[in-house]
């Protein structure tokens, strides 16, 4: 990786650390806990809904949001027997929960859907089914991709549907993909569904396509819908019968392939993606405001296929011509933040042959903004297998799951890099699935008019750490200090705000704290639901002192 000169100027390595005089907070007062594994917010109108999902019952909450008050909750025991959560979803302010049930003796899968009123906090019906397919379907991929290898694995989410929307909400897709009635990858070619419903989820288009290639042969990337209800999939075909991404002579054995279906047709239009030299190790499709695709992820050009060398982006036209296709290198100043002296050295020689990288680093958001700038923000993030042997000889299996640096930049509407950040964070859980599991880790991203923040939980031994200094490692689950990062929009200026200590939240200690359940309320307010023990969950609301 070569050094950027112009670019390296405008990198402003470490600031300012501060405490929370940025930031105040309160707490509300306690309320009787809802215990579910699935637990979603939303913010309206001053007004907060959650949704909580068990495997028998929904509850749906209320709360006002500057008092941090509970207003209502309905609980709904009235879902069908072995329902699945699938997801809640929100287009042009309707609001709905998706779920499945299996009809064993018809052997069917189903999706429904059941709208909900915010306003009210109830559910509008007893929930609609949507459509019936036959057979089972394999589990929905979440969009992007990694190898896999280097650390971790290749990780996908147990719901059986995604469900994309368009820049607008006005098209909503339901993909899914048929599971194989043969197990050989070699003559499977997959069946993927296609259905296209409005805002208010009345059927637009359905369609069942099989992909031009075998399952061998072929990997899908991700999926996205524009506005006018063009369907878009991004693949990975291989260029040899071997499942391999380089060859034996270490030559790139793919090509990417991005396909397009119209709306309520069945044809396939393909455009092939040029990359040139480069290994595309994630990349996702990201919906814009004039219907243009963007498509970003990172890229290598070593032998380590799980590594990032830089950004590459580029867009594709509603005729599905690619244009303004860009790479940015990472400069190795910007690894080497955060970093052991034992690796700066190393990333050093290696940037002498241009082969320094980000090593797992995954694509977490692409924010367009009103000016036409464009935020990129990823994470390190990846799972290790672990085995251990008792002297009985017993052997156990775990998996630890790891989220640690962050890489941020900003572009400017012409795609030319105004500033990138590394930032620096250490977070690990364990658990006995190789299914990723979040937890209390990964971050929370929202912007005010001037300024980006990045809350994460962190090891209270960094509370007073530089921002040029190594992080030590956050244990999730064992308490944390909750913190963030805040970024000058125009200079990239980064200072560190230590928030509090989540055992010691105005004298009191609280649990299960986790960044999904952070719901922005304005543009300088956020609030938290913990549990506070004794069968009570409070509201934590933090303000941002402008």
């Amino acid at each position: 990786m070569r050094r950027i000169a112009a670019l390296c100027g405008l990198i402003l390595f470490f600031s300012t650390l501060s405490l929370a005089q940025d930031f105040d907070f309160e707490v509300s007062s306690p309320y009787r806990v809802i215990d579910a594994p699935t637990k979603e917010y939303y913010h309206k109108d001053g007004q907060i809904l959650g949704v909580k999902v068990t495997p028998k019952m929904v509850t749906i909450q209320k709360w006002d949001a500057g008092s941090m008050k509970e207003t209502s909750r309905k609980e709904y025991e009235d879902l069908p027997k072995g329902f699945q959560f699938e997801s809640l979803q929100n287009f042009q302010d309707n609001y709905y929960m998706f779920y499945s049930v299996w009809d064993k003796p018809n052997k069917k899968e189903q999706c429904f859907v059941r709208k909900i009123n915010f306003e009210n906090g109830t559910f509008e019906d007893k929930g609609r089914l949507l459509f019936k397919i036959d057979g089972k379907v394999t589990e929905a991929f979440a969009g992007g991709f990694t190898a896999g290898g280097a650390f971790g694995w290749k990780i996908q989410v147990l719901n059986k549907f995604n469900i994309e929307q368009s820049f607008d909400g006005s098209r909503v897709l339901i993909q899914y993909r048929k599971k194989p009635k043969e197990r050989n990858d070699d003559i499977n070619h997959d069946v993927i569904g296609f259905n296209v419903y409005n805002a208010e989820m009345e059927e637009i288009s359905r369609e069942e396509i099989k992909m031009p290639y075998t399952e061998a042969k072929m990997n899908n990337l991700d999926y996205a819908i524009d506005s006018k209800g063009r369907m878009y999939v991004l693949s990975l075909v291989y260029l040899s019968d071997k499942q391999r991404l380089r060859d034996k002579e270490g030559n790139i054995n793919y090509k990417i392939e991005l396909l397009r279906i119209d709306e309520g047709s069945a044809d396939l239009t393909k455009t092939p993606v040029e990359v040139g030299e480069y290994y595309l190790n994630e990349v996702k499709l990201y919906n814009q405001a004039d219907d243009q695709m963007l498509c970003a992820g990172f890229y290598t050009t070593g032998r380590n296929l799980d590594n990032a060398d830089g950004i590459i982006m580029f867009k594709v036209a509603e005729d599905g011509d690619l244009s303004d296709m860009r790479t940015y290198e990472i400069p190795v100043e910007v690894l080497n933040m955060y970093a052991k002296a034992r690796e700066q050295k190393k990333n050093n020689k290696k940037d002498n042959k241009g082969k320094a990288e980000f090593a797992e680093l995954k694509m977490r958001h692409v924010i367009t903004n009103d000016d036409g700038s464009t935020m990129l923000i990823g994470e390190q993030h990846y799972v290790v297998r672990h085995q251990t042997t008792n002297s009985q000889g017993q052997s156990r299996t775990y998996y630890t799951y790891h989220y640690n640096d962050m890489l941020v930049c900003k572009l400017d509407a012409e795609g030319e890099m105004v500033w990138m950040k590394k930032l620096g964070k250490r977070q690990t859980g364990k658990g006995n699935s190789p299914i990723t599991r979040q937890g209390g880790m990964s971050f929370k991203y929202f912007r005010n008019a001037d300024s980006h923040y990045l809350l994460f939980l962190d090891n209270v031994k960094n509370k007073d750490l530089g921002l040029d200094q190594r992080p030590k490692g956050h244990s999730d689950g064992q308490g944390g200090f909750f913190t963030s990062y805040k970024l000058d929009d125009e200079s990239g200026r980064v200072s560190k705000v230590n928030l509090f200590d989540v055992r010691d939240v105005k004298g009191m200690e609280v649990y299960q704290f986790q960044i999904n359940r952070i719901v922005q309320t304005s543009p300088t307010e956020f609030v938290v639901e913990v549990y506070k023990k004794k069968k009570e969950d409070v509201m934590i609301k933090v303000r941002v002192k402008v």
